[in-house]
């Protein structure tokens, strides 16, 4: 290739033969044509190596790890063998829209400021049926917050600068020196290491989201969200902490996140003093954010919003359902986006409810690959 290209295209794949042509070929026909195309086979024992080597594309680069090195080591091997600032993400399993890239590239061409930008996307199955249309927070101020809580950047749909991430001492899944002192976690190997990069960048750098849907995110029995599913919750509520030890300036009780993280862990029975406990975090963590980043008012007030919201669901314990409904009622009316209207439900439906959910849904999951093999 003659001269550098404006965008590396970084993109592992492990055990991924069935989906990895189309995602080559969905890169490939981008509109956006000035990139180089970094494939990384993470020691797969299938067909992946064979194939992302089949493909005659000057662009195209396949790398191969001897061994399986996960996640964090694959993409950090990306970074060093990228030639460009700009680096997009990609996944051996997502297809990308036409025009993904170029997109991407004169949004962060227009705003030189921003370090991460994400975008919407489409999930679908097997069949091509859509499950869900996730249509992500851009503000980059509300985005920071919520980020404490769980994942506002959708991995694959990201593009970054990797000065941004030089500047800061970042690498996937590494907890840099400035934080680290507030924490235990050393280092994320798999599972949530883009929680964790994202959210670090989100604390010294701008983070975003574009509102439009860019790429089509493949649901199936293989992803890691369903075949790893309470270990990824484990790894993000520690990953939560961190991020609530960074901002408040010191350790925080791990008690009181779990509390604070309403995606996993029953918390029936908890005591007042733990509840307590995670309000103050709360409101704690509310306001080293307003005083550090001093939000434009508009930001403040979803801010002042989402916060209510989180404690609504904090306070609805196991009350009744007709007590859940009237606090409900007395707090905000309509819901503005999808985390709002998760919170609402949230507060209406008891811990219980939730974890019997899942407990059927993972039993859904081993049934189907069950059959799957048979």
């Amino acid at each position: 290739m003659i001269g550098s290209p404006r965008v590396s295209v970084i993109m592992p794949a492990y055990n991924a033969c069935h989906y990895i042509g189309a995602a080559i070929e969905s890169i490939l026909g981008q509109s956006f044509q000035d990139f180089e195309f970094i494939v990384i086979d993470d020691g797969s024992i299938d067909r992946t190596l064979e194939i992302a080597g089949s493909y005659r594309d000057r662009r195209i680069r396949v790398l191969h790890n001897p061994a399986n090195l996960r996640l964090s080591a694959t993409l950090n091997r990306g970074l060093d063998e990228a030639r460009t600032d700009l680096i997009a993400r990609m996944d051996a399993d997502d297809i990308a829209h036409p025009e993904r890239l170029a997109r991407q590239v004169a949004f962060m061409d227009r705003n030189p400021d921003v370090a991460v930008l994400g975008s919407a996307l489409r999930r679908f199955d097997n069949t091509g049926a859509t499950r869900s249309v996730v249509m992500p927070v851009s503000d980059p101020d509300l985005l920071r917050w919520r980020h404490l809580f769980s994942n506002q950047i959708a991995h694959p749909t990201v593009m970054l600068r990797r000065r941004a991430l030089e500047e800061q001492g970042l690498r996937f899944g590494v907890v840099p020196e400035w934080t680290s002192q507030h924490c235990d976690l050393a280092h994320v190997a798999h599972l949530s290491e883009d929680y964790l990069l994202f959210g670090l960048l989100a604390l010294r750098c701008k983070v975003t989201n574009l509102p439009e849907v860019l790429l089509d995110m493949r649901v199936h029995a293989a992803s890691v969200s369903n075949v790893a599913v309470d270990a990824q919750l484990a790894t993000a509520r520690r990953v939560s902490g961190l991020l609530f030890s960074t901002i408040v300036g010191h350790p925080v009780d791990r008690t009181a996140v779990n509390r604070l993280y309403f995606t996993g862990g029953s918390v029936a029975g908890q005591s007042g003093m733990e509840t307590q406990a995670a309000a103050q975090l709360l409101d704690e963590a509310f306001d080293a954010t307003t005083r550090r980043y001093q939000p434009a008012r508009r930001a403040q007030i979803a801010l002042k919003r989402d916060v209510a919201l989180r404690h609504q669901v904090l306070r609805a314990g196991e009350r009744s359902m007709a007590t859940r409904i009237l606090s409900l009622m007395a707090g905000p009316r309509l819901p503005r986006d999808a985390e709002e209207t998760r919170l609402m439900v949230r507060s209406l439906v008891s811990e219980s409810t939730v974890d019997r959910l899942k407990t059927l849904r993972t039993a859904g999951l081993t049934a189907l690959r069950g059959l799957q093999r048979h």
